[in-house]
């Protein structure tokens, strides 16, 4: 096994202890984004951030662990589980996280797959027997439904660039100046807009400013997929 999936998997292993607070304060203590985090659980090897040994460093210091802790095997951690994990460490004393001036983000939560853009709005019927495209660790709250989407096209740009990540998730509900997923027609394939609520009458509204229709109402047919929760880096 690869040094840089060792301590990936020693990685896991603390946030799912929630080492101190780890899973809510780990971008903040790391100083570096929530998005960087989320790359480094990539289920694809070609997507993945390595865990290089500046970083396992930083992860040793605030987690009071000795150096050298990140790149060790340890008995009480399952390698060969991947994600999930099943084993556990007897409790320890745990250190406080340093302060620092990089915004806190919300806690991590559930690994989600990303899926092709027919399947959106139907994945929490069609995913048993499904295999997803690649796994992502979602950096937010966050349902059993979520999904990931790769966006494709330039109607959502600036904001939403082609080939970013964006999280889904089907149990938010659709509220005025929200971006979601909307299904048109059911034989169709899913729009990502923004949803304009005036006067009783609801609206898909596309950010980029030469989009062709750039505004138009949405119909009774219409079906929401879900409500984009969280947009990760383009990779």
């Amino acid at each position: 096994m690869r040094i840089e999936e060792i301590r990936r998997q020693n990685l896991i292993w603390l946030i799912e202890q929630d080492y101190q607070g780890i899973d809510a304060n780990l971008a903040r203590a790391l100083a570096i984004q929530a998005s960087q985090i989320s790359r480094i659980f990539s289920s694809n090897p070609a997507h993945r951030r390595n865990v290089g040994r500046n970083l396992a460093q930083k992860i040793e210091r605030i987690t009071g662990k000795p150096d050298g802790w990140m790149d060790l095997v340890h008995e009480f951690v399952d390698y060969e589980a991947g994600i999930q994990r099943t084993r556990h460490a007897p409790a320890e004393k745990r250190p406080p996280l340093p302060h620092s001036n990089v915004a806190t983000v919300p806690p991590i939560k559930r690994v989600v797959p990303l899926i092709g853009w027919n399947e959106a709005g139907r994945w929490s019927e069609i995913k048993d027997g499904q295999q997803a495209l690649e796994k992502y660790l979602c950096p937010v709250e966050c349902s059993e439904h979520t999904y990931v989407l790769r966006v494709t096209g330039i109607s959502m740009e600036p904001r939403f660039r082609d080939g970013e990540l964006i999280f889904v998730d089907p149990a938010v509900p659709p509220e005025h100046g929200k971006f979601v997923i909307v299904r048109l027609e059911a034989d169709q394939e899913p729009v990502f807009r923004q949803l304009i609520i005036e006067g009783g009458r609801r609206y898909l509204k596309a950010l980029n400013e030469d989009w062709p229709g750039r505004v138009t109402e949405l119909g009774e047919s219409a079906v929401y997929c879900g409500v984009v929760i969280f947009k990760g880096e383009k990779i």
